[in-house]
């Protein structure tokens, strides 16, 4: 991570060191936590920061503390101001990736409401080569969170222990992604991204029921789908439709698009050349779709 020189804490711009909370609030103890991930981008030309899509990151940061329970959460306005104060008082003239998040504050235990804390951190974001060269991604064992045991469409910090877990096996098997399934067998979602495949001409992608979270990007790149393809839609695929891909990608607000560069499977059942397990499959896609996506939304809905 490279550190800004400042961060947004509880509405005031103070130091890097100085943003920090006790060890003992149910936000440390209890995971009661949601965040956004918004992304920035400098535009040399002109000068300008253009934050992608603020009021709808905005919105679901308001969904999210809802959900949770949060007794007073901090409005959308002071949020929306925090971020554009931070990025000004950090001078940033380069893309970055805008972290807001609120948490349950002071002495509580498990079921408190509040009081609540929040945050704006605004991060310099290099340009990642997988959004150019792709990924290789297994099938992990761990399955996506149920909306019947956690609310997974909300972006709340105690969601990310099961992605953690499933990306974390996944580098120890050699993959640099996982695909993760639903109970039922479905693809669900990828740690901290949504899946897309393009089968038959059109695109597919696990709907908000397959345990995904409500992506603020998914919902761009569904929108810019149906307009350069007429058509996109949402199944419930499982495992093994993957294999009759001819193109597919992650999108996430941190990185943009990641096309995949081929898809395997995670098991135990021996190692393929490159020495990843239950090689099943090595279909590079053409990466002209996801960059044309990607210019798009670049395009579409940024807000100056």
């Amino acid at each position: 991570m490279l550190r800004p020189e400042f961060i947004s804490f509880n509405g005031k711009i103070v130091p890097f060191d100085d943003a920090r909370v006790h060890v003992l609030t149910p936000g440390m103890k209890y995971g009661a936590g949601v965040f956004e991930g918004i992304r920035g981008y400098w535009n040399q030309d002109r000068g300008e920061m253009y934050v992608f899509r603020l009021k709808d990151h905005l919105d679901r940061l308001q969904y999210s503390m809802r959900v949770m329970r949060y007794g007073d959460p901090v409005s959308s306005e002071a949020v929306g101001a925090a971020v554009l104060d931070v990025v000004r008082a950090n001078g940033q003239r380069e893309d970055v990736h805008i972290r807001p998040m609120a948490w349950v504050d002071g002495e509580g235990e498990m079921m408190s409401a509040g009081p609540i804390g929040w945050m704006v951190a605004s991060l310099a974001r290099p340009f990642n080569p997988a959004t150019r060269d792709g990924i290789h991604v297994g099938t992990s064992s761990w399955r996506r969170i149920a909306d019947t045991s956690m609310p997974a469409r909300v972006k709340a910090t105690s969601n990310y222990v099961n992605g953690r877990l499933a990306g974390m096996q996944g580098k120890l098997d050699g993959y640099d992604n996982v695909l993760m399934l639903t109970e039922a067998g479905h693809v669900a979602e990828s740690p901290g991204s949504c899946f897309f495949m393009i089968r038959g001409g059109k695109a597919v992608t696990p709907g908000v029921t397959s345990s995904i979270l409500e992506s603020v990007t998914w919902h761009t790149v569904m929108t810019l789908l149906a307009d350069i393809t007429d058509h996109a839609a949402t199944e419930r695929d499982d495992r093994f439709a993957r294999w009759a891909h001819r193109y597919c990608f992650h999108t996430r607000a941190r990185n943009d698009i990641h096309n995949r560069a081929a898809t395997h499977a995670c098991g135990d059942a021996g190692s393929d050349a490159d020495g990843r397990r239950d090689h099943v499959c090595d279909s590079v896609g053409d990466d002209r779709a996801g960059t044309r996506i990607q210019r798009q939304a670049l395009r579409a809905a940024a807000q100056p």
